[in-house]
């Protein structure tokens, strides 16, 4: 990666060789050019939809494994009785009390408010529909989320003593997960050490990692901006959209 202001050149220098590498090649080389290398400027169609099938792809892959459970936040009861008769037995209530039905009324509608309070705590107490898979995968993601984030410097420590690695090994190979995170500027904060030359050698062409973390931050808001259509106001002419979520339960 390099930058000329707000211009971010990418250069290919190698392929992967773990199991996201066909994503991986999809995405660098829609950015690439034959020489090798591409800008990520502006809006880019070709990117756009690269990154989009990349996506997919990667959510289907989740999926099929079993990591990926997009039903696993909801309970496996919905309980659905309890609003319902909830629902009915304070509406009853309140139609009985319009006519004068006062004895019938004082007991509906504490039955019926009894009945969504219940509806309420069962929902939130019945059990997710989590399989083992996502269940353990989320658990793993939530521990290493923690360890990137909580102190960097006795996760540094931690990773040292239990992995054998040097310092820079560390830094690169947990660096991706700390992206994700979004925890890239507090992991980098935890090597302030690492040399030019370090980093170089694992292919990070910066003067320290925090500089390096911040241009990773300008790659993704450079993807962003390179995979939003842009779209046009009304009160402003054109003005680039924001990058859409995904919503639901991973």
């Amino acid at each position: 990666l390099g930058q000329d202001g707000k211009k971010l050149t990418v250069t290919k220098l190698a392929s992967g060789n773990d199991p996201i590498r066909p994503w991986e090649e999809a995405l660098v080389d829609s950015i690439v050019s034959d020489s090798g290398s591409g800008v990520i400027d502006d809006y880019d169609s070709t990117l756009a939809t690269t990154w989009t099938e990349a996506y997919k792809g990667l959510l289907e892959e989740a999926r099929k494994s079993g990591r990926r459970n997009a039903e696993g936040g909801k309970p496996d009861q919905k309980w659905n009785f309890l609003a319902f008769t909830g629902i009915s037995m304070f509406g009853l209530g309140v139609l009985l009390g319009v006519f004068g039905s006062a004895n019938i009324t004082a007991v509906l509608i504490p039955a019926g408010l009894g009945c969504l309070i219940g509806f309420g705590l069962a929902r939130l107490i019945t059990p997710r529909t989590e399989t083992v898979q996502s269940a353990q995968f989320l658990a793993k993601v939530e521990g290493l989320k923690k360890v990137l984030g909580t102190d960097t410097s006795e996760s540094r420590r931690e990773f040292a003593h239990k992995l054998g690695l040097p310092d820079i090994a560390i830094f690169a190979t947990m660096l991706p997960y700390a992206v994700i995170f979004d925890l890239n500027e507090a992991w980098s904060q935890g090597f302030p050490d690492l040399t030019p030359e370090e980093l170089r050698r694992y292919g990070f062409f910066a003067e320290n990692a925090y500089i390096w973390s911040y241009l990773v931050s300008d790659f993704g808001r450079g993807i962003r901006t390179a995979t939003t259509p842009p779209s046009r106001s009304s009160s402003s002419g054109f003005s680039g959209g924001g990058a859409g979520g995904g919503g639901g339960s991973w």
